[in-house]
């Protein structure tokens, strides 16, 4: 099944989630007085590789 927005489909179901999980570790930080919090990420995380079928699961194999 081809996806007609495939960008509004990247934010519901990947970066949505992401930012309420982030929003609760720095929650939790707060509460715990926690001064600092270093967070490191990569675009690799939630962009696809276009060579790759979108129905496969990507691992830490995936080229």
């Amino acid at each position: 099944m081809k996806l007609q927005f495939p960008l509004l489909h990247l934010l519901i179901e990947m970066v949505h989630p992401a930012l309420d999980e982030m929003l609760n570790v720095l929650k939790a930080c707060s509460k715990a007085n926690v001064r600092w919090v270093f967070m490191v990420s990569s675009l690799a995380a939630i962009l696809r590789n276009p060579k790759c079928p979108f129905e496969k699961i990507m691992d830490e194999d995936t080229v």
